[in-house]
């Protein structure tokens, strides 16, 4: 289109100007040559110049040259080729179709500046957009990394929260059971006094009372032994139960308890517990 809007103004040459191109001025013999180095010939010289102008569709390739596609080797052989004379400035009294060329010469170097200027900044620009698309990548995968670590945060957050509720009711549960320890924490110490009676016919059963049946050992333990400790004042656990202290919960719990229920009496009980029948 800018070829397009300029190559109107260089009017195809005159017969009189046709004529003179024989001996063509210095002017317009360089503005020409000028022309030919933007179609991109080969030869740069009058007679390709000349040549070029000939053709019929001259104004029309002017009009459709891509002068985006114009090199920057172009660009500074144009540049120089323009410094080969100094009477460009009078072309408008020479010839008006040189002067028409040398209009367009001038917009496409012109156009060419500003394109390159702007494929520069553009280049810059792509540049900095690169970078700044690198650095949101990167700031990206900080975010992704920093919602993971939250993430990990706020769950073990949450299992820190139900390990204080826990240990919260924990300790409240302990302090409702303090009354309760305090209280066999007493009845400890008053078991304590009374472990010499206890231990004393613990040992005696166990020592004596293997051979016999059981009513002989009932009446040996509840009859003759506990009460000449209770007559003798010697501590003791009453009611006295041998299985308190000479069996636990767990080997009661193992106990067949069908052969359990068909012993006879608490005192056979005992004694089936301590597996000494």
């Amino acid at each position: 289109m800018m070829a397009g809007s300029l190559s109107t103004q260089s009017n195809r040459p005159s017969n009189g100007e046709k004529r003179s191109f024989a001996t063509p001025p210095e002017a317009v013999q360089v503005v020409c040559e000028c022309v030919a180095i933007i179609k991109g010939l080969k030869e740069i010289n009058w007679k390709t110049a000349k040549g070029m102008m000939a053709d019929p569709y001259f104004l029309r390739s002017l009009m459709e040259l891509n002068v985006d596609a114009i090199t920057g080797t172009q660009i500074r052989a144009i540049r120089a080729h323009m410094r080969k004379t100094t009477k460009l400035a009078d072309m408008a009294n020479v010839s008006m179709a040189g002067f028409g060329l040398l209009k367009f010469v001038d917009a496409v170097l012109g156009y060419c500046a500003v394109f390159r200027e702007m494929v520069r900044e553009l280049t810059i620009m792509n540049k900095k957009i690169n970078m700044l698309e690198l650095e949101l990548s990167a700031l990206g995968e900080k975010y992704d990394l920093a919602m993971k670590d939250r993430q990990i945060l706020q769950e073990e957050t949450e299992i820190m929260q139900r390990r204080l509720i826990a240990a919260d009711k924990l300790i409240s549960g302990l302090g409702s059971e303090s009354v309760r320890w305090q209280e066999e924490l007493k009845n400890l110490h008053v078991e304590k006094e009374r472990l010499v009676g206890n231990c004393l016919v613990c040992a005696a059963f166990l020592s004596y009372t293997g051979p016999f049946s059981w009513e002989f050992r009932r009446s040996m333990v509840y009859d003759d032994w506990l009460e000449d400790l209770k007559v003798k004042e010697i501590p003791l656990t009453l009611p006295f139960k041998l299985e308190v202290n000479l069996s636990n919960d767990v080997e009661i719990s193992t106990v067949n308890w069908y052969e359990w229920l068909c012993v006879r009496n608490e005192a056979m009980k005992v004694m089936f517990l301590l597996r000494v029948i």
